[in-house]
């Protein structure tokens, strides 16, 4: 009876860790095709706004963080380093 709780306790982690790896995968598919939708507009705003290239360097340089922490979180969606690395990056972005 132990042996059967160990392998039915195995199984629901094994369950719950798919659960969360395929989370992650329709996240970072959605921040790709955000990615995809970010990347015209930035070629778009280069020549108009030459007197604000400060600000559109760092939102250039903050997406491109946000878009590698995102693609590192979909190697090993549950590595907790990886994750506050991607909340920071998302919010920087976003800031």
């Amino acid at each position: 009876m132990l042996l059967f709780w160990a392998v039915g306790g195995y199984n629901r982690l094994m369950a719950q860790r798919n659960q969360i790896a395929d989370c992650w995968a329709r996240l970072h598919d959605t921040l790709r095709q955000r990615a995809a939708a970010v990347e015209p507009l930035l070629a778009e705003l280069q020549a108009p706004m030459a007197a604000e290239a400060g600000a559109l360097q760092a939102f250039s340089t903050a997406h491109a963080l946000a878009l590698r922490c995102a693609a590192e979180m979909a190697t090993r969606p549950v590595d907790q380093p990886r994750a506050a690395a991607w909340v920071a990056a998302e919010t920087a972005l976003a800031a």
